[in-house]
């Protein structure tokens, strides 16, 4: 494609496209062992062992989740701010990263929640 914006656009798609993939494979992975007592490759069972790294790893996922939130904070002041910027393409791209990091909250604070039990 010889526009940038749209070989941009595409290619952003593209990979998001690319990483539901890989969520639905691991996903499917996941079902597949417990349906057959087997642990396939990809599958989100078994993690192993995080008893001796969890309280660091509790406070990395901390500090993770207090980064995600001040990126949100700041771009939701951006999109605001530059929503009639290049027809509204900055503030639909802006949105679509605090989604993302919304998703990375939600994700942080799972694995911090599991790691209590450990």
């Amino acid at each position: 494609m010889p526009n940038p914006l749209t070989r941009f656009l595409m290619h952003l798609i593209v990979s998001d496209e690319e990483k539901h993939r890989a969520v639905l494979h691991a996903m499917v992975a996941t079902l597949k062992g417990s349906l057959t007592w087997t642990k396939p490759a990809g599958s989100l069972e078994g993690a192993g062992d995080l008893a001796e790294m969890s309280g660091k790893l509790r406070e990395v996922t901390d500090e993770f989740i207090r980064l995600e939130k001040d990126g949100i904070r700041e771009s939701k002041i951006l999109s605001k701010e530059s929503s009639e910027y290049y027809r509204g393409l900055f503030k639909i791209l802006l949105d679509s990263m605090i989604r993302d990091s919304e998703k990375h909250v939600e994700l942080l604070d799972f694995l911090k929640e599991s790691l209590k039990d450990k």
